[in-house]
């Protein structure tokens, strides 16, 4: 992957981060647990449907994925 490609990727990756990070921090209490039960609901589903060859990727996204929404 080229260099500038691969910037243009992470420079994404953080932009969305952030965006989601605000969008949490605007959500009542309630939002908020609904928010993370069904994050960890959705993460279950993807974990019981995948595959061998996709289970280690999804593990490592799921890890980034309740990191960001305080999970």
């Amino acid at each position: 992957m080229e260099k500038e490609t691969l910037q243009r990727n992470i420079d994404r990756v953080d932009a969305l981060d952030s965006v989601v990070r605000q969008l949490i921090k605007v959500l009542t209490p309630e939002q908020l647990e609904k928010f993370r039960f069904n994050t960890k609901a959705l993460w279950h589903s993807a974990e019981a449907a995948s595959t061998p060859e996709t289970s280690e990727t999804i593990q490592r996204t799921k890890i980034h994925a309740f990191k960001i929404s305080g999970i």
